[in-house]
């Protein structure tokens, strides 16, 4: 297999991943991306820019995203105390539910999609994945935003797939 094709390869693999945890996360109200920012505001409140930057997305993108989540009632903004320009988005008590709710629903789903490897392939796998994501992130040429900068507030680790602690 070449390079192209295992680049397809590991794309549909990620997309398909994806289109089956928002799926079953639906249920819970959520999608991988609303879960996304439900977890970054488990901390605490945060500006609509820093969620942008801290996503790598438009500023539109975020917006959009915040209005629907808003409409369910699962956060809702306020003026930023610091800047009257601002808006801070605010994890509301059934955006927690939600959040706990779909933090569940992914750690089955992944339980059930790597079921059949064994700890062995696991670990090559992570250790593959590794190596790709290190060469990836050397020919980067924007740098991630860092989450320590004054107004970003999210750790990395709420960025991740992996992490069930949001």
């Amino acid at each position: 297999m070449d390079e192209f094709e295992l680049s397809e390869q590991l794309l549909s693999c990620v997309t398909k991943i994806r289109r089956v945890l928002d799926e079953r996360l639906k249920t819970h109200g959520a999608s991988v991306a609303r879960k996304r920012v439900l977890g970054a505001l488990v901390p605490g409140p945060m500006r609509q820019g820093a969620l942008a930057t801290a996503f790598e997305v438009a500023p539109r993108t975020i917006t959009e995203l915040v209005d629907g989540l808003e409409r369910d009632g699962l956060v809702e903004r306020q003026a930023d105390p610091d800047d009257r320009r601002a808006r801070l988005v605010f994890l509301t008590g059934s955006g927690r539910r939600v959040n706990e709710l779909a933090i569940a629903a992914r750690a089955e789903v992944i339980k059930e999609i790597f079921a059949d490897l064994s700890a062995e392939q696991r670990g090559e796998l992570s250790r593959t994945l590794g190596a790709v994501s290190t060469r990836v992130t050397a020919m980067t040429t924007t740098p991630a935003p860092d989450p320590a900068a004054p107004g970003n507030g999210v750790p990395l680790d709420v960025l991740t797939l992996s992490d069930d602690s949001r």
